[in-house]
């Protein structure tokens, strides 16, 4: 049982990862925007959030919902769905990981229900596409996709 585990995490590691230059080109650091002004003042389309994954959340429907932890004392509450979902089982989101998402395709939602702790009021929801790219840190496992340009590969 604990060298097949080994094995995994071993075959997990030699994949290759994806191309630094894709990701610096998609996700530059000065395009970088604080998901709490989003919420306040909406969002133009550039840019991306950030964060880590708190609460990896479900799938219902074609929609996939979990919470990021995006800036110190801040939650979003994100939703992918559409041509999003054809990615769901290649996406290695979990608790922990590291989550980019562009803007681009972004639409804010009330929130229903109370209020939570932490929390944005807003709902971050893509689904007509998006630009992602996933790093699960505790199995060094890898995903970008962009399907705006068609671009996806698992690492």
């Amino acid at each position: 049982m604990k060298r097949e585990a080994e094995s995994e995490l071993c075959a997990v590691a030699k994949r290759a990862r994806p191309d630094p230059q894709l990701i610096s080109e998609a996700f530059k650091p000065n395009l970088k925007r604080k998901a709490a002004d989003i919420c306040r003042n909406g969002t133009d389309g550039t840019g991306y959030i950030e964060g880590r994954v708190y609460e990896r959340g479900f799938v219902s429907g074609g929609c996939w919902q979990f919470l990021i932890t995006v800036e110190l004392g801040s939650r979003v509450q994100a939703s992918l769905s559409g041509s999003c979902s054809r990615y769901f089982d290649k996406l290695p989101i979990a608790v922990g990981a590291q989550v980019r998402i562009s803007t681009r395709g972004l639409t804010l939602d009330n929130l229903d229900g109370p209020s939570r702790p932490l929390l944005l009021p807003k709902k971050f929801m893509w689904s007509e596409g998006a630009t992602l790219y996933v790093k699960n840190p505790k199995t060094n496992e890898e995903y970008f996709v962009d399907t705006w340009a068609g671009v996806f590969g698992r690492q």
